[in-house]
Parts: C-alpha cells; sequence; structure tokens
C-alpha cells in the first residue's frame, strides 16, 4: 500500500541529478510537483510505499537494468500522434527524398529518434511506401529507436486505437491498417509488410556512441531537445550528425531550433536542417 508521503527536496534533488545525468533533461525546483506526481503513479504500479523505497529500487541491480526507461516516461510528455507536423511529410517527399536520390540512388535509411509508440516511424513508411510505389525502385528503411522499452513493445507490435488513428487519411487505412480484437479490445494494426520495414531499437541520446552501425539520409528528432540543456542539445545533435550521410536531412520539432548551437548542420527553412558536405 501507498504511503501519502511527500518527496523531500533531498530525495527530489537525488531524482534530479540522476534524471540530468543519465537522459540529460533539466530538471529545476520547479518541476518538483510534477516530478512527484508521475512518480506516485509509478510506484503504485510497483506497489512500492514511500518515494524513498522507490528511489531504492531505481538504485538497485534490477532497477538500473529496467526503470531508467519508465523514468524517461515519467518527465516528458510522451506526446506522439499520427501526422503530427504534418507537413514535413509533405516536404519528406516532395522535396527532400527526390533530392536525396539524385546523390544516393533508391535506397535510401531513415531514422526516428525518438519514435515513442510507433506514430512517427509507421508515419513515415506509410508515406514513404505510397512514393515507392509511384517511383520504382525506390526502396527504404527507417530504424525507430527510443529509451524506453515499454513504448517500443507498443510501437514493435503495430497496434493502435481507432481514436489514434483518426489522422491517418482514410485511404491509407484502408492501404496499410487492419482492423482486429485483441483480448476483447477493438484495436487497428499496421499490416505486416509495413512493420517489417521498421526496426525498433532501445537508444539514450546520452549514451557516448549509440551503437548504430548503418548511416541516415533523413532524420527525424522532433520534440526532445526542449528537455535538454543547450551544451546536451549540441552534444546530440553532434552525435546525430556523425550517423548521417553528408548532405542528409534533419527534421526537429516547431517548437525546436538549433540556432546559436555549435554543429554542422545548415538550417534551410522552418525546422528543416541539411548536414554540411
Amino acid at each position: 500500500m501507498i504511503v501519502d508521503e511527500v518527496l523531500s527536496d533531498q530525495l527530489f534533488k537525488l531524482f534530479a541529478s540522476y534524471i540530468q545525468t543519465e537522459l540529460g533533461i533539466k530538471m529545476p525546483p520547479a518541476k518538483k510537483t510534477m516530478l512527484s506526481g508521475r512518480l506516485l503513479k509509478r510506484m503504485r504500479h510497483l506497489n512500492i510505499a514511500t518515494y524513498k523505497k522507490y528511489y531504492e529500487f531505481v538504485f538497485s541491480a534490477e532497477g538500473r537494468k529496467s526503470e531508467l526507461g519508465f523514468l524517461m516516461d515519467a518527465v516528458t510528455t510522451n506526446k506522439t500522434d499520427f501526422y503530427r507536423e504534418k507537413e514535413h511529410f509533405r516536404i519528406l517527399t516532395e522535396e527532400v527524398v527526390p533530392d536525396l536520390q539524385k546523390v544516393y540512388g533508391n535506397v535510401l535509411r531513415f531514422w526516428s529518434a525518438p519514435c515513442s509508440r510507433g506514430h512517427e516511424p509507421y508515419t513515415m513508411a506509410m508515406e514513404l511506401a505510397e512514393y515507392a510505389m509511384q517511383h520504382p525502385p525506390f526502396d527504404f528503411w527507417v530504424l525507430a529507436t527510443d529509451l524506453s522499452s515499454g513504448v517500443l513493445d507498443i510501437g514493435g507490435q503495430g497496434i493502435y486505437t481507432e481514436q489514434e488513428i483518426q489522422p491517418v487519411p482514410l485511404t491509407m487505412r484502408r492501404i496499410y491498417m487492419r482492423r482486429g480484437n485483441v483480448l476483447g479490445r477493438e484495436v487497428v494494426k499496421i499490416i505486416k509488410p509495413l512493420r517489417d520495414r521498421v526496426s525498433f531499437h532501445r537508444m539514450n541520446f546520452m549514451d557516448e556512441h549509440y551503437g548504430i552501425r548503418d548511416k541516415f539520409h533523413v532524420v527525424f528528432c522532433r520534440n526532445m531537445l526542449i528537455y535538454f540543456e543547450k551544451d546536451v542539445q549540441q552534444a546530440v545533435i553532434r552525435k546525430i550528425a556523425d550517423q548521417m550521410h553528408p548532405g542528409g536531412y534533419l527534421f526537429m520539432g516547431a517548437s525546436e531550433s538549433l540556432n546559436g548551437l555549435d554543429v554542422p548542420v545548415k538550417q534551410l527553412h522552418g525546422t528543416l536542417y541539411q548536414l554540411e558536405h
């Protein structure tokens, strides 16, 4: 049973320090109320009675392996939708892909980071699959990465509610989604041929090396940098750039900007950037 305990300033500072070190996410005192409420939900799920016991669990051998992703979920919104910032997907297929084909040919690699529950990489995959049908022999692969194992499991299954798929055009739903029933619940599932184009893997932006062998032609890194301090933003973008082909394209979120950062990309327009050759 959960004890109604207030998160002490001392424990908040310990959590905040760990979160900033391991996740790069800034945790000023103003976020204490938010953090305490979200941790409380996690504690109820784990049946841990106090914040102190939860902190001890986080630093246990088991917790260090399994809990970082849940902390990430607790301190970020995980806001995600199909076709979020829809204009990006038009630019992707009308401007970016045709330009890249001139240099790199008909097989391109794309990266969604962070991918959350899969809405973004599957939106990319649907649009790219449509482009491939209209422009053979174009082919593509999408890597989807996130820190949270929970959201990666959801993304890998490709199962969503009727409400979640509302932003998807009806014609696309008919081609790339199938309705079904899971444990008595009506759901919609991404078809296997499209799921096979998207590979889900766990990755922490704060890792020194991302452990990715591929180089990417396009990266979507949207609505994540807003949680980072400026020096962390710069380090993350530099590591992402190391994974990109020269002239590759980087999409950022509408609320983000790379202005003032020492990074090897140039702004083209809005939130679209290109890696310098």
